[in-house]
């Protein structure tokens, strides 16, 4: 419904940020043209959890705000492995890989070396030190 390609499956990659947006700037898959996903791209994954829904009340998005001070108590996401998948993850049914934390590729403008990521255990959407790893799922 969005026009995005992801990934899938993607395994159990973990990496740090800067990594991560290499790895799928480089990524030959199906002849290329992948890139490390936005905030509002990744959102789009999420389902069972308003709050943090793509249109959700959370506002942490390329077009309204990516600073530290603009997450508020709604980008908590909801209850851990309570989402609408088999597994518990608030992503659709035919995702595969690891219900965990997937990098954005974009970074908290206020604050040099952190970036945003999704926790698709919870549907949350917060800040991360970029040298720390998160899983990664490319987008086309």
């Amino acid at each position: 419904a969005t026009g995005l390609q992801w990934q899938n499956p993607v395994g159990f990659l973990t990496l740090p940020w800067e990594e991560a947006k290499t790895h799928c700037g480089e990524l030959a898959l199906d002849g290329g043209g992948w890139h490390l996903p936005t905030t509002d791209e990744l959102r789009t994954l999420i389902i069972g959890c308003p709050e943090t829904e793509a249109g959700g009340p959370c506002n942490i998005s390329v077009a309204t705000c990516l600073e530290w001070q603009c997450r508020h108590d709604t980008c908590v996401g909801c209850p851990f492995y309570g989402g609408p998948s088999p597994n518990g993850c608030y992503w659709p049914d035919e995702m595969m890989g690891k219900c965990g934390s997937y990098w954005a590729s974009s970074d908290v403008v206020d604050k040099p070396e952190w970036a945003w990521h999704i926790g698709f255990q919870g549907a949350y959407i917060s800040p991360s030190v970029a040298a720390e790893s998160a899983h990664v799922r490319c987008v086309r």
